[in-house]
């Protein structure tokens, strides 16, 4: 495999993964409503996709937003 084909492979395998945590997002809130907790660590890349996943779920669902 050459260099390019190697380089779109990562691109490939990173934009799964980074789909399957959006994803996962948006499978808490459906689960947990939106006192749900993001389990990522506040500074991980992941912390953002998983946000991401969640409001857009909560979007999708015309859910009310909790205030504290």
């Amino acid at each position: 495999m050459n260099d390019a084909a190697k380089d779109l492979a990562a691109k490939i395998a990173a934009a799964e993964r980074e789909r399957t945590v959006w994803a996962e997002g948006r499978k808490v809130f459906r689960a947990g409503g939106p006192a749900a907790l993001n389990p990522h660590s506040l500074r991980s890349p992941d912390h953002a996709l998983w946000a991401e996943g969640f409001e857009a779920e909560r979007e999708a669902t015309k859910a009310p937003v909790w205030s504290e």
